[in-house]
Protein backbone atom coordinates (compact mmCIF):
# COMPACT_ATOMS: atom_id res chain seq x y z
CA UNK A 1 0.00 0.00 0.00
CA UNK A 2 1.64 3.27 -1.10
CA UNK A 3 2.28 5.84 1.81
CA UNK A 4 -0.40 8.59 2.69
CA UNK A 5 0.11 11.73 0.74
CA UNK A 6 2.68 14.06 2.60
CA UNK A 7 1.20 17.25 4.59
CA UNK A 8 2.75 20.79 3.71
CA UNK A 9 3.72 21.15 7.49
CA UNK A 10 5.38 17.82 7.99
CA UNK A 11 7.01 17.74 4.92
CA UNK A 12 8.58 21.26 5.71
CA UNK A 13 9.49 20.24 9.42
CA UNK A 14 11.63 17.07 7.76
CA UNK A 15 13.28 19.15 5.81
CA UNK A 16 14.43 21.78 8.42
CA UNK A 17 15.56 19.22 10.38
CA UNK A 18 17.74 17.81 7.35
CA UNK A 19 16.20 14.93 6.97
CA UNK A 20 16.79 13.59 3.36
CA UNK A 21 13.80 11.15 3.44
CA UNK A 22 12.22 10.43 -0.40
CA UNK A 23 8.32 10.93 0.38
CA UNK A 24 7.70 7.73 -1.31
CA UNK A 25 10.00 5.93 0.63
CA UNK A 26 8.50 7.51 4.22
CA UNK A 27 6.28 4.50 6.29
CA UNK A 28 3.92 6.67 8.39
CA UNK A 29 1.58 6.00 10.82
CA UNK A 30 -1.04 8.52 10.49
CA UNK A 31 -3.51 8.49 13.70
CA UNK A 32 -4.60 12.22 13.27
CA UNK A 33 -8.16 13.12 14.75
CA UNK A 34 -9.08 9.55 15.81
CA UNK A 35 -9.58 9.90 19.75
CA UNK A 36 -6.56 7.50 19.83
CA UNK A 37 -5.42 6.75 23.73
CA UNK A 38 -1.81 5.67 24.65
CA UNK A 39 -2.99 2.45 25.14
CA UNK A 40 -4.00 2.00 21.22
CA UNK A 41 -0.22 3.34 20.69
CA UNK A 42 0.99 0.22 23.32
CA UNK A 43 -1.11 -2.05 20.94
CA UNK A 44 0.67 -1.36 17.76
CA UNK A 45 3.81 -0.73 18.76
CA UNK A 46 3.50 -4.37 20.33
CA UNK A 47 2.30 -5.72 17.45
CA UNK A 48 5.14 -4.02 15.34
CA UNK A 49 7.32 -5.61 17.49
CA UNK A 50 6.27 -8.84 16.56
CA UNK A 51 6.18 -8.62 13.44
CA UNK A 52 9.86 -6.25 12.71
CA UNK A 53 11.72 -9.37 12.55
CA UNK A 54 10.10 -10.63 9.36
CA UNK A 55 9.60 -7.33 7.60
CA UNK A 56 11.85 -4.24 6.30
CA UNK A 57 9.79 -1.87 6.21
CA UNK A 58 10.49 0.68 8.87
CA UNK A 59 8.44 3.36 10.74
CA UNK A 60 9.62 6.26 10.38
CA UNK A 61 6.68 9.03 10.87
CA UNK A 62 4.38 8.47 13.86
CA UNK A 63 1.31 10.95 13.80
CA UNK A 64 -0.69 11.20 16.67
CA UNK A 65 -1.62 14.62 16.76
CA UNK A 66 -5.23 16.10 18.08
CA UNK A 67 -6.15 12.68 20.18
CA UNK A 68 -6.51 12.25 23.55
CA UNK A 69 -2.98 11.63 24.59
CA UNK A 70 -2.34 12.61 28.74
CA UNK A 71 0.77 10.56 28.63
CA UNK A 72 3.77 9.16 26.31
CA UNK A 73 3.73 6.18 28.65
CA UNK A 74 3.11 3.35 27.24
CA UNK A 75 2.78 4.32 24.57
CA UNK A 76 6.36 4.89 23.06
CA UNK A 77 8.96 1.92 23.23
CA UNK A 78 11.47 -0.73 21.64
CA UNK A 79 8.68 -0.83 18.91
CA UNK A 80 9.90 2.30 16.74
CA UNK A 81 13.53 2.05 16.93
CA UNK A 82 13.93 3.89 13.50
CA UNK A 83 11.09 6.53 14.32
CA UNK A 84 12.24 10.14 12.70
CA UNK A 85 9.46 11.93 13.15
CA UNK A 86 7.00 12.54 16.34
CA UNK A 87 3.68 14.28 16.06
CA UNK A 88 2.10 14.43 19.01
CA UNK A 89 0.71 18.18 18.62
CA UNK A 90 -3.05 19.25 19.73
CA UNK A 91 -3.19 16.56 22.95
CA UNK A 92 -3.50 17.08 27.11
CA UNK A 93 0.40 16.23 27.74
CA UNK A 94 1.84 17.78 30.45
CA UNK A 95 5.14 16.04 30.53
CA UNK A 96 7.69 14.55 28.07
CA UNK A 97 8.11 10.94 29.93
CA UNK A 98 11.60 9.43 29.61
CA UNK A 99 10.31 6.80 26.92
CA UNK A 100 11.04 9.33 24.65
CA UNK A 101 14.80 8.99 24.91
CA UNK A 102 14.16 5.55 23.53
CA UNK A 103 13.56 6.95 20.38
CA UNK A 104 17.54 7.40 19.50
CA UNK A 105 16.91 8.68 16.02
CA UNK A 106 14.43 11.20 15.89
CA UNK A 107 14.98 14.30 14.44
CA UNK A 108 11.43 16.03 14.46
CA UNK A 109 9.52 16.23 17.14
CA UNK A 110 6.38 18.06 16.89
CA UNK A 111 4.47 18.75 20.78
CA UNK A 112 2.46 21.82 19.54
CA UNK A 113 -0.41 22.80 21.73
CA UNK A 114 -0.21 20.59 24.64
CA UNK A 115 0.22 21.38 28.28
CA UNK A 116 3.61 21.15 29.22
CA UNK A 117 5.43 23.94 31.14
CA UNK A 118 5.81 22.91 34.67
CA UNK A 119 8.37 20.51 36.47
CA UNK A 120 9.49 17.46 35.02
CA UNK A 121 7.81 18.56 31.77
CA UNK A 122 11.27 17.76 30.08
CA UNK A 123 12.78 14.00 30.57
CA UNK A 124 15.87 13.47 32.65
CA UNK A 125 18.99 12.68 30.61
CA UNK A 126 17.93 14.50 27.66
CA UNK A 127 21.41 15.91 27.10
CA UNK A 128 23.31 12.13 28.13
CA UNK A 129 20.76 10.67 26.03
CA UNK A 130 21.60 9.35 22.46
CA UNK A 131 18.81 11.64 20.96
CA UNK A 132 20.09 14.68 22.04
CA UNK A 133 23.11 13.88 19.36
CA UNK A 134 20.36 13.41 16.73
CA UNK A 135 17.08 16.08 18.14
CA UNK A 136 17.31 18.70 15.29
CA UNK A 137 13.63 20.11 15.40
CA UNK A 138 11.38 20.29 18.43
CA UNK A 139 8.52 22.31 17.82
CA UNK A 140 6.64 23.57 21.32
CA UNK A 141 4.34 26.27 20.10
CA UNK A 142 1.58 26.83 22.27
CA UNK A 143 2.24 25.59 25.75
CA UNK A 144 3.07 26.40 28.76
CA UNK A 145 6.85 27.41 29.48
CA UNK A 146 7.38 30.17 31.67
CA UNK A 147 11.34 29.48 30.82
CA UNK A 148 13.10 28.19 27.61
CA UNK A 149 13.49 24.64 28.94
CA UNK A 150 17.35 24.15 29.90
CA UNK A 151 17.87 20.98 28.69
CA UNK A 152 17.43 21.81 25.24
CA UNK A 153 20.05 23.95 25.38
CA UNK A 154 22.25 21.22 26.03
CA UNK A 155 21.35 19.65 22.41
CA UNK A 156 24.22 20.61 19.67
CA UNK A 157 22.45 19.36 16.75
CA UNK A 158 19.36 21.60 17.16
CA UNK A 159 18.27 23.50 13.92
CA UNK A 160 14.93 25.07 14.88
CA UNK A 161 13.67 25.68 17.93
CA UNK A 162 10.22 26.89 18.03
CA UNK A 163 8.64 28.02 21.57
CA UNK A 164 6.49 30.64 20.26
CA UNK A 165 2.56 31.31 21.96
CA UNK A 166 4.55 30.17 25.47
CA UNK A 167 4.88 32.44 28.46
CA UNK A 168 8.65 32.96 28.62
CA UNK A 169 9.62 36.00 30.17
CA UNK A 170 13.53 36.26 29.00
CA UNK A 171 15.73 34.44 26.54
CA UNK A 172 18.61 32.61 28.50
CA UNK A 173 22.41 33.89 27.73
CA UNK A 174 23.11 29.82 27.53
CA UNK A 175 20.86 29.84 24.17
CA UNK A 176 24.62 30.65 22.77
CA UNK A 177 25.51 27.39 23.41
CA UNK A 178 23.41 26.04 20.01
CA UNK A 179 25.87 26.49 17.51
CA UNK A 180 23.80 24.64 14.60
CA UNK A 181 20.60 26.76 15.70
CA UNK A 182 19.47 28.20 12.00
CA UNK A 183 16.15 28.90 12.89
CA UNK A 184 14.54 30.80 16.30
CA UNK A 185 10.73 31.64 16.78
CA UNK A 186 10.06 32.72 20.51
CA UNK A 187 6.81 35.37 19.35
CA UNK A 188 4.02 35.67 21.17
CA UNK A 189 5.45 35.60 24.64
CA UNK A 190 6.22 38.08 27.85
CA UNK A 191 10.33 38.73 26.36
CA UNK A 192 11.68 41.61 27.34
CA UNK A 193 14.78 42.02 26.53
CA UNK A 194 16.79 40.30 23.77
CA UNK A 195 20.53 39.22 25.20
CA UNK A 196 23.62 40.23 23.01
CA UNK A 197 24.81 36.71 23.54
CA UNK A 198 22.14 36.06 20.36
CA UNK A 199 24.72 37.76 18.15
CA UNK A 200 26.87 34.24 19.02
CA UNK A 201 24.67 32.07 17.17
CA UNK A 202 26.99 31.96 13.83
CA UNK A 203 24.42 29.87 11.59
CA UNK A 204 21.24 31.97 12.41
CA UNK A 205 18.99 32.78 9.54
CA UNK A 206 15.71 33.70 11.26
CA UNK A 207 15.32 35.03 14.37
CA UNK A 208 11.10 35.81 15.49
CA UNK A 209 10.58 37.97 18.06
CA UNK A 210 6.91 39.37 17.22
CA UNK A 211 4.64 40.18 19.61
CA UNK A 212 6.63 40.46 22.92
CA UNK A 213 7.24 43.22 25.14
CA UNK A 214 10.64 44.39 23.75
CA UNK A 215 11.80 47.82 24.03
CA UNK A 216 15.41 48.03 22.20
CA UNK A 217 17.57 45.97 19.87
CA UNK A 218 20.97 45.54 20.73
CA UNK A 219 23.62 46.39 18.08
CA UNK A 220 25.51 43.34 18.26
CA UNK A 221 22.67 41.72 16.30
CA UNK A 222 24.36 43.33 13.48
CA UNK A 223 27.43 40.49 13.44
CA UNK A 224 24.48 37.73 12.42
CA UNK A 225 25.57 38.05 9.17
CA UNK A 226 23.44 34.90 8.26
CA UNK A 227 20.30 36.33 9.17
CA UNK A 228 17.71 36.19 6.24
CA UNK A 229 14.83 37.39 8.43
CA UNK A 230 14.13 39.12 11.46
CA UNK A 231 10.58 39.52 12.72
CA UNK A 232 9.76 42.36 15.48
CA UNK A 233 6.64 43.67 14.77
CA UNK A 234 4.12 44.40 17.61
CA UNK A 235 7.14 45.21 20.51
CA UNK A 236 7.19 48.45 21.84
CA UNK A 237 9.97 49.48 20.05
CA UNK A 238 10.51 53.22 19.61
CA UNK A 239 13.60 52.98 17.50
CA UNK A 240 16.15 50.58 15.59
CA UNK A 241 20.06 50.54 16.11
Amino acid sequence: MPPHPTPRSWATELEEAGAAVAVARVAELNWSHLSVSSETVKSEREARSEERRGSQEALLWLLLPHNRLVSLTPALGSGFPHLQLLDVSGNSLTALEPELLTLSGLRTLLARNNRLGGLGAQPKGLVQSPLSRRLQVPNLRGNCFQENPASLLGLPALQTLRLGLNQLQNIPAKIENLQSLECLCLGGNFIKEILPELANLPSLNYLVLCDNKIQSVPPQLSQLYLLRSLSLHNNLLTYLP
